[in-house]
């Protein structure tokens, strides 16, 4: 039996996952990249060109990490939209890619739902649809708990990924006044992925099978 089954990645999953429901967010006009610690292990979490790091919500000492990327410059989307990503130790010797059924299994589960919800509640999430793709595992989500910060969409993308021995999770979030598409929601996650794979140089881990 995979150890992805088990309590170890679950939990390390919900680490991932905590510290992302109570960020606020500002203008921003800085870089695109911040080096966070987690586990003794140094991380680069980044977004793709057209995004800035709000500094003032971000938490890039807590544990976990929590960074929080707004929309800034002429490269900003058409639609608005906010990014966090967010950095937790792996399980040791185990992918994203190599477990995905497990961890999608989990994510249904109501174990999984409460991680993924922001106020803990495994009745606010609904997921819609989940995916291994390039190595992460993609899901779509509804989140009836409040958001973040007022405005922004409850439905939205979520993506986990191995960085080395770290195990980071990157979200797009849009707003309801000016709702993304889902292609461009699809689109704003990848290259939030590539970015931080860029960051790391990390590679692209093949699906089990």
């Amino acid at each position: 039996m995979s150890i992805w089954t088990s309590s170890a990645i679950f939990g390390a999953i919900a680490l991932a996952l905590a510290g992302c429901s109570s960020l606020g967010i500002a203008a921003a006009t800085g870089p695109r990249a911040q080096t966070v610690t987690t586990g003794g292990m140094a991380v680069t979490l980044a977004a793709p060109d057209g995004f800035c790091i709000d500094r003032r919500a971000s938490r890039p000492r807590a544990n976990p990490p929590v960074v929080l990327f707004v929309p800034c410059g002429a490269e900003a989307p058409r639609r608005p939209a906010v990014l966090t990503a967010t950095a937790s130790a792996a399980v040791a010797g185990q992918s994203v890619a190599g477990s995905g059924a497990a961890l999608q299994n989990f994510l249904r589960s109501e174990a999984g739902r409460a991680a993924l919800s922001r106020d803990g509640r495994a009745q606010s999430v609904a997921v819609i649809d989940s995916v291994i793709r390039d190595g992460a595992l993609i899901v779509h989500l509804r989140d009836r708990s409040p958001p973040p910060a007022p405005g922004l969409s409850p439905t939205y993308r979520r993506a986990f990924l191995n960085v080395g021995d770290a195990l980071v999770s990157i979200a797009v979030l849009g707003v309801d006044a000016d709702p993304m598409g889902n292609a461009q929601s699809r689109a704003l996650l990848a290259a939030g992925i590539a970015a931080i794979r860029a960051a790391n140089a990390a590679p692209v881990l093949a699906e089990a099978g």
